[in-house]
């Protein structure tokens, strides 16, 4: 659990960044724009969160992947919530799958690495 939570810190800290910067910039940006760079971002985290988890605990794609991905979004759901920027239901699905996905396809990246 402790490697979980530390890979959920590696996988936010790309959006704690950008909701930082994006509380500045929130009225000038339309809100499909606004979806893509939240779900981009968050997938780059968990990417980055999920390979790194593959390659200390090995335990497959889809238990690193997955379970990375719910316990980034768990943590980044817990950020917006102490700070108080909780969005929509759009705002909070997009992080999520880029969350989930991401952690997968870093994982899957990291399997495959081992393989060749």
């Amino acid at each position: 659990m402790r490697d979980y939570v530390a890979g959920a810190l590696v996988a936010n800290a790309p959006m704690w960044l950008l909701n930082i910067i994006l509380q500045y910039l929130k009225t000038e940006l339309s809100f499909v724009f606004l979806g893509l760079i939240l779900y981009f971002t968050a997938m780059a985290g968990s990417a980055v969160a999920g390979y790194l988890l593959e390659r200390k605990r090995e335990l497959g794609y889809r238990k690193t992947g997955m379970t990375t991905g719910f316990t980034a979004y768990a943590l980044y759901a817990i950020y917006l919530t102490v700070v108080r920027v909780r969005g929509g239901v759009l705002e909070d699905l997009l992080p999520l799958m880029g969350f989930v996905i991401g952690g997968a396809i870093g994982a899957r990246y990291r399997e495959i690495q081992n393989r060749i």
